[in-house]
C-alpha cells in the first residue's frame, strides 16, 4: 500500500509541473486572441504633470465717470485630478477706490463686486467658460466724490479644492 501511494504522490507532483505548458500562446497562423491592458499615467511624457488650469483676468480696467455699472469679464479651463474642483474669487482689500492727492489727504470712493466673484469650475472645464464681474458704483458716491483719478486693486486668486 505503502508503494502504491507514493507512485500516485509521485504521478501528482509530475502532472503539476506539467501545468504551466497549458497556458495559452497566441499563434498567428490559427488567428487567436487575447487581452492586453492599456493604463494612463497622471504626468506627461516630459514627466511634467497632468493636471492643469488657466485663468485668463482682465488687464488695467479704466472706468468713466459716473458709470454705475462696469463689467470685467475672466475666463476658466480646468483639466484637474479627479475629483478636484477650481474655485476663483475675486475681491477687493477694502472695497473702495482713492484718491492721493498729496502725502496728508486720501478721497475715497465706495463700490461693490457682483456678478461672479466666486465660482467653483469642474474637474474638467473645456473649453474656457467665461464669466463676469461688475464694479458697481452708486449714484450717490458719485455726486459725494471729487472728480480725479481714483483707483483700487482687484485680487483674482485661484485655488484648487
Amino acid at each position: 500500500m505503502k508503494k502504491f501511494i507514493a507512485i500516485m504522490m509521485a504521478l501528482v507532483m509530475m502532472m503539476a509541473i506539467a501545468v504551466p505548458a497549458f497556458a495559452a500562446d497566441l499563434n498567428v497562423k490559427d488567428s487567436d486572441s487575447g487581452d492586453v491592458i492599456i493604463s494612463t499615467k497622471t504626468e506627461k511624457e516630459d514627466g511634467s504633470d497632468g493636471d492643469w488650469y488657466v485663468v485668463t483676468i482682465p488687464a488695467d480696467t479704466v472706468i468713466a465717470w459716473g458709470a454705475t455699472a462696469t463689467e470685467l469679464g475672466y475666463s476658466a479651463e480646468t483639466h484637474l485630478l479627479y475629483g478636484q474642483t477650481l474655485d476663483v474669487t475675486v475681491t477687493s482689500a477694502d472695497y473702495k477706490m482713492t484718491y492721493t492727492p498729496d502725502a496728508n489727504t486720501a478721497l475715497d470712493l465706495p463700490f461693490a463686486l457682483t456678478g461672479d466673484t466666486d465660482v467653483n469650475f469642474a474637474t474638467v472645464t473645456y473649453p474656457a467658460v467665461e464669466k463676469a464681474v461688475s464694479v458697481d458704483i452708486t449714484e450717490e458716491a458719485w455726486l459725494n466724490a471729487v472728480v480725479a483719478e481714483y483707483a483700487d486693486t482687484l485680487t483674482f486668486t485661484a485655488t484648487i479644492v
